[in-house]
């Protein structure tokens, strides 16, 4: 993967190609990245952090006010939005079914020589693992939280 450098003198620095086919320089000596050297100012990174700052501040100063308001916004979206989003999906996924059994479906990503890294059972298998990890994850913490807000009844 790395290679030595055809230049005695920098003979601690070696060259990669990455998938891009850019050449990046790895400096053995301090163990950085050249490319990384330089100062780049993500400017949607930027943004985000400002936007999402400014929000969890007004969440903090005003908690009734935002909380009255982002209970608003979620029920009108809710009330109003829920059938278009059902129909967005249901449109999503007959496209996506129409795709994979269509022309379309056996077009290959990457050269024309290479072959899957995995077969389309494992495939499936991380895809599955991946489904199960996360909704074994999600209600781990959900349901006995929900239990905690509202016990169960029973009688004794």
């Amino acid at each position: 993967m790395f290679t030595r450098s055809r230049n005695r003198r920098s003979s601690n620095k070696h060259i990669h190609r990455n998938h891009t086919n850019r050449i990046i320089r790895f400096d053995k000596k301090h163990m950085k990245r050249e490319s990384y050297t330089k100062k780049e100012w993500n400017l949607v990174l930027f943004f985000s952090l400002i936007l999402t700052g400014i929000i969890i501040f007004i969440g903090i100063v005003f908690p009734d006010s935002f909380s009255n308001l982002t209970d608003s916004l979620f029920n009108n979206l809710i009330d109003k939005f829920s059938p278009i989003y059902l129909i967005l999906m249901l449109t999503v996924f007959i496209f996506s079914i129409y795709l994979a059994f269509s022309k379309y479906g056996n077009i290959k990503l990457g050269k024309p020589e290479d072959k899957p890294e995995f077969s389309n059972v494992v495939w499936f298998s991380m895809l599955f693992g991946a489904g199960m990890g996360i909704g074994l994850v999600f209600f781990g913490a959900w349901e006995p939280l929900c239990h905690y807000v509202e016990p169960l009844v029973g009688e004794p």
